[in-house]
């Protein structure tokens, strides 16, 4: 697909310090995210990156994407789901399953492992399943293989500092941005869905421990905005959710095809949606027709930033 520049999304208050650069859920798309960078003239030198997350899983160049992110000057990055997911499997927390397969892991294993092909049995290489997954994983670790240590020691480091780089939101005073949802009550649970409650809680900014924050990266936005779970006093910032599942839930736009389990694109180009006060800014980079998209907000005021409890 060829990339087209689309309508710059600004949001100014006036004469500015600063241009941030929010983005989110890149999934490996690093060639897609140089071009959206370059069409909305990128400054390394004095742009903010503000990313929310999912470097990881789909497409084919999470690591990089993972050199990239670590080599920007001024970065402010959160947690997506893929993120925390990726690093549970690689401290070993857990092991893979079917959705880690349906999610794209085995992706980014192979962007991880280039140059160290010797190193793996070839019937494992390229291989979506759970079981190819879980033995990459242990090669990569070092826990099966004496050279695993040295040959992977300088990924894993990076991915650790990445790790310890990431936040759970970022607030100015016009909005709020985190990857899918902040908090939500936390002491009324629904058990079948991540024990969310999806009804808004106003002491998120507070209160809220890492493990709450956890979930809150897999919150559904179509159900918190349902059990009106949104924020009552400004916008709200997220991805996680594309474009165009955006557009079937909340704007009858129907383009999932359930008989070839694809997406088919309402429009020429994927594009920023605004729904009640939340504002949606996933392109679906990983899908042919996707972006990545990116919403400029030029201030200079200082954001908050919500950063891990264990720093």
């Amino acid at each position: 697909m060829e990339f087209k520049c689309f309508k710059k999304y600004r949001a100014d208050r006036g004469e500015s310090k600063m241009r941030y650069l929010i983005l989110s859920d890149i999934h490996g798309c690093y060639d897609k995210l140089i071009k959206a960078l370059e069409c909305h003239n990128y400054d390394r030198d004095k742009d903010t990156i503000i990313f929310l997350g999912d470097a990881f899983d789909r497409g084919p160049d999470s690591l990089k994407v993972l050199n990239f992110l670590l080599d920007v000057p001024h970065l402010i990055c959160l947690y997506g789901n893929h993120d925390i997911r990726l690093k549970d499997l690689f401290e070993r927390k857990d092991y893979a399953e079917d959705y880690d397969v349906h999610n794209g892991v085995d992706k980014t294993l192979n962007s991880f492992i280039v140059g160290h092909e010797d190193l793996f049995d070839p019937k494992f290489i390229a291989v979506r399943h759970k079981k190819a997954i879980n033995y990459m994983l242990n090669i990569i670790v070092g826990n099966h293989l004496e050279p695993g240590d040295k040959a992977f020691k300088e990924l894993i480091e990076k991915l650790n500092t990445y790790w310890n780089k990431c936040a759970w939101a970022v607030e100015f005073k016009d909005f709020v941005a985190t990857h899918a949802w902040v908090p939500t009550k936390p002491d009324e649970y629904a058990w079948w869905d991540y024990g969310l409650s999806y009804k808004y809680w106003d002491k998120w900014r507070e209160e809220s421990t890492d493990e709450i924050w956890r979930d809150a990266v897999w919150t559904d936005p179509g159900k918190a905005i349902r059990h009106e779970g949104f924020l009552p006093d400004k916008k709200l910032i997220v991805g996680h959710r594309h474009s165009w599942w955006i557009a079937q839930v909340f704007l009858d736009m129907p383009i999932y095809d359930s008989d070839t389990d694809e997406f088919k694109a309402p429009e020429e180009v994927p594009k920023i949606r605004e729904y009640k006060n939340t504002i949606f800014i996933d392109g679906g980079a990983f899908l042919n027709e996707g972006d990545i998209l990116i919403y400029e907000y030029e201030t200079n005021e200082k954001p908050v930033i919500y950063k891990q409890k264990a720093e």
